[in-house]
This record gives structure tokens, C-alpha cells and sequence, in this order.
């Protein structure tokens, strides 16, 4: 039988959760299932799915951890709590965020162009699986060389596609010329700009970025990343509850393959 519980974060915020017989865990809200994790050894678990959206949680407090940190933390140490087991958790990061003017960006590539890795990397110390982890190191570096930076003329049409106007087709153009290395430009553009006109101006153009100019094109193939399951002492309440607080939830369709994160662009740290 499902066994059901509610769980309250270090944030206050207060989520339920459901172990089912088949090694399937979910968190969420009343209205939203939120998380979604299906065991696959004996110490890995594959997160298949996640979102932070309205309804994720029952109530919070105001706090200076981000929703969507504090729904994957709980997730993580409710593994933890269910199987002991369990030491790490395996995703395909195919994760994105939405800018308010409904474009989106790649949340992997928005990240590592602020040299902090993924989201999942700065967050929860994420490792890409071996095979790729000498490569990932090497390209990442690109964003700090002076020497494989282009002339401004050749990155043009990409860094121009989405801005909306003159005034920030200058802005971008200025600063990309007087910008030493690509992660100095990214700096300097979102400095100038603000956190939400850098996700519209940008949205779409990252991905690319990051696949041509720092020859990262793989990590837009799902490659296989890592989290370490480690109790931090997140959930601060957890207890049995009697009826399935997802009942009223429609079922999903089959198995997510990917790991799809769903952010809007103020839960990413800023520079």
C-alpha cells in the first residue's frame, strides 16, 4: 500500500509526500505533484521529474532560499529518510526557466554562463558522469580565455537576435567590444540590464552560445549528472498522514524520461 506523509522544511514551507510499493516517491502540494522519483539499483534513484510552480507547497514563510532549492533539498533527505540506501540521485538535465515575456531559457546554460556550473552543480553539487567530466572541465574554462573570445563581428547575429530595440542592440554591441573574456561580457550585460531584461534579450541565444563558443554542444544531449543524497537537516517535521493528499491530483502519463526543471528567472542566484 501508497504510505502517505507530511513534511515541513527548515523555510516552513509544507509539502506532503507518498512512498509507493514499486520504490516510487513524490512530493508536492494539494494541488500539484511536484517531484517525482523512481528507484533504479540499490543505491540510485532517478529523478524523472520536477517543477516549482504555484501550489508545490501548502504554506511558507519568507525566506532567503529559493522554492525551488528548498523543494529539491526536501526531495533529496525524504529519499534519505525512505531509503537509507540510496546514495546518489540520477537525472537528465533538461531543465529550463521562463522569462516574463514567455520565451525560455536553457536553466543548464543560463547557469554556466555564470560560471557556476549547472544550476544543479552550484546547488547540489552535481557531477556529469565521467565520460564527459574531463571535456566539461576544459570547455568551461573557454568562458574566462581572452584568447578564444571572437570579434564582435562574428558573434554579432547571434547576441542581436532578441533584443527588441536599438538601445539594446548599443548596449549589448558596447559591451561585448570592451569586454575581455565571454564571461566578463555576460557580467558586464546582466550588471547593466537587471536580471529579467537579460533573460528576455537572451532567451534562446544560450543555448547556442554555449554549444558553438564554448563547443559545449553535449550538455544539450541530456547528458547523465549526478546529486549526492546527504541530509542537511532541511525537513525539520515529517509524519505519517492517513488519506492520499494526491488524490484529487490527475494521474501523469507514463514514465518522464528527462528531468524537466521549471524555474522563472528570480530563483536563479545572481551574479
Amino acid at each position: 500500500m501508497d504510505e502517505y506523509f507530511k513534511i515541513r522544511s527548515i523555510t516552513n514551507r509544507v509539502y506532503y509526500g507518498t512512498k509507493r510499493p514499486s520504490g516510487a516517491l513524490y512530493i508536492g502540494g494539494t494541488k500539484q505533484r511536484c517531484a517525482q522519483l523512481n528507484t533504479k539499483s540499490r543505491d540510485t534513484i532517478v529523478l524523472s521529474h520536477i517543477q516549482n510552480k504555484e501550489g508545490c507547497s501548502l504554506f511558507q514563510e519568507i525566506s532567503s532560499r529559493g522554492p525551488g532549492v528548498d523543494l529539491l533539498q526536501v526531495s533529496i533527505e525524504f529519499v534519505h529518510k525512505m531509503y537509507p540506501n540510496i546514495k546518489y540521485i540520477e537525472f537528465e538535465d533538461a531543465s529550463n526557466i521562463t522569462c516574463n515575456s514567455g520565451a525560455t531559457n536553457s536553466l543548464s546554460a543560463y547557469s554556466i554562463i555564470q560560471g557556476k556550473g549547472t544550476w544543479y552543480e552550484y546547488n547540489f553539487n552535481a557531477t556529469i558522469n565521467d565520460e564527459l567530466k574531463e571535456s566539461y572541465m576544459r570547455h568551461t574554462k573557454r568562458l574566462y580565455d581572452p584568447d578564444v573570445k571572437v570579434e564582435w563581428d562574428e558573434i554579432k547575429l547571434l547576441l542581436e537576435r532578441k533584443a527588441s530595440n536599438t538601445e539594446d542592440i548599443n548596449i549589448i554591441k558596447e559591451t561585448y567590444i570592451n569586454s575581455d573574456t565571454y564571461y566578463e561580457f555576460f557580467t558586464n550585460l546582466y550588471r547593466k540590464v537587471g536580471k529579467i531584461t537579460f533573460c528576455n534579450i537572451t532567451s534562446s541565444l544560450i543555448e547556442e552560445f554555449v554549444s558553438v563558443y564554448l563547443q559545449m554542444y553535449y550538455i544539450f544531449k541530456f547528458p547523465k549528472f549526478y546529486i549526492p543524497v546527504t541530509n542537511k537537516n532541511t525537513i525539520t517535521e515529517i509524519h505519517k498522514v492517513k488519506d492520499n493528499p494526491f488524490k484529487d491530483i490527475q494521474q501523469r502519463g507514463g514514465e518522464p524520461v528527462r528531468c524537466v526543471h521549471e524555474f522563472a528567472p528570480w530563483d536563479l542566484p545572481s551574479w
